[in-house]
Parts: structure tokens; sequence; C-alpha cells
């Protein structure tokens, strides 16, 4: 069952941050130069939504998404639009929730915490 639910998360995770950041209502871009940019998204409170770096059209680096309070709530690294690194899931207490360890855009491991720091689940 746990394995089942990490599937479901994952999978989850793997669309949601390719999507418009939810609730967010406008953005804002910076042009770094030599095709790098830097992207954030705003929630209509002011409170930034999401964050991170397009280079010649593609994300890349790390990329943050924070809830309508400021905390952050998904921390992915991109490689030239691919997953690539480990992505995390935050429980609101700041700790990884979840880890899924991306090598271009596959996935190779999962990894699940409670609350409190204890690895619960670990899915190759």
């Amino acid at each position: 069952m746990k394995n089942a639910v990490l599937t479901f998360v994952i999978c989850f995770l793997s669309w949601s941050v390719l999507a418009t950041p939810g609730g967010a209502t406008h953005k804002k871009v910076v042009d770094l130069g030599k095709g790098l940019a830097k992207v954030t998204w705003y929630f209509d409170n002011g409170i930034v939504a999401e964050e991170g770096f397009y280079l010649n059209g593609k994300k890349h680096g790390t990329w943050t998404s924070y809830n309508e309070k400021g905390q952050k709530k998904v921390i992915a690294n991109w490689l030239s639009d691919k997953k690539d690194g480990s992505l995390y899931v935050l429980h609101e207490n700041g700790l990884v929730k979840y880890e899924v360890v991306y090598s271009d855009n596959k996935k190779i491991n999962a990894f699940e915490w409670d609350e409190n720091g204890k690895q619960l689940v670990q899915n190759k």
C-alpha cells in the first residue's frame, strides 16, 4: 500500500512541477543575458508562488514552489527541461516528506519520511 501511495505521489509530482503554479496569477521575467532568464510567479497576495530559471527557453537549475504563506513546498532540479537530481516535497514544518531522484527525466529512486524525519519508505 505504501508503495502504491508513493507511486501516485511520484506521478502527481511529475505532472505538477510542469504546470503553472496553482493559484499563481502573474509572473515576472528577468533576462539575465546569454539565454538565461529568472522567472517568478506570484499569488494575488504578492507572495512568491514559484521561482526558477530558464536557459535557452528550457527549465534549468533549481525551481522552488511555495504555499500562500510563503513556506517552501517543492524544490526540484532541472537540466534542459528534464528533471535531473532530487525533487523534494516538504512537510509544513520544513522537513522533507518525499524525495524523488531523477536522472535525465527518469526516476531512479524515491524516499518518504514522516513529520519527525523518520524514513518510512525507500522505493527503487
